[in-house]
Formats: C-alpha cells, structure tokens, sequence
C-alpha cells in the first residue's frame, strides 16, 4: 500500500489519473505501476516482466526501483514512492541527486 509521495505530480496522477507535472508519454506505464505498487504486499510483488525491478545500494539502500522509460525510475520502499532520473555509465549504474 503506498503511504506517501515525494513527487506532487505522482500524487496527482495517482488520485486523478493525471498530471500536467508528469511527460503525457509516462503516465499510462506509470498509472499501472503505482496501481501495483499500491496492491503490493512485498517488493517482490512489483517484479514483472519489462519493469526491470531491481534494489538499489549505496545512498538508496532499503529502496527498490522499477523502469519507467529510458532513464526514468519509479524509486520505492515501504512507506514514500518517488520518481527518479537516473544517469547510468558503462561501468556502474548511480543515480544523481535530482529526485522529484
């Protein structure tokens, strides 16, 4: 069950089914997951195929990440989601600062 947003346009999106603060070509991947994400039980639960669910480390240990598009992520943990812009190299995969 999701408690809280970080995002205002995720709040928005999630109890009006859009948002002028979200890009129109994410809001119907991302309407599903947060209606997943909200039927969750476990993390676990938000693995389906082509959201590339995986737990973060470093700064975001204890958070979980599903794909949105390209370099968009939908970041989560038991009690606040966010949507995240992530900057991947060869070598490792970080994620900036910009959370929104």
């Amino acid at each position: 069950m999701i408690r809280s947003f970080r995002h205002k346009g995720l709040t928005e999106l999630f109890k009006t089914g859009r948002s002028g603060k979200i890009k129109v070509e994410h809001q119907s991947k991302l309407l599903r997951q947060l209606d997943a994400l909200d039927a969750a039980i476990k993390p676990e639960d938000m693995n389906l195929p082509g959201w590339r669910f995986h737990k973060l480390a470093g700064d975001l240990k204890g958070f979980y990440a599903v794909s949105v598009s390209g370099n968009w992520r939908l970041i989560f943990d038991g009690m606040m989601v966010r949507l995240m812009l992530t900057i991947s190299t060869t070598t490792e995969r970080r994620y900036d600062n910009k959370c929104f």
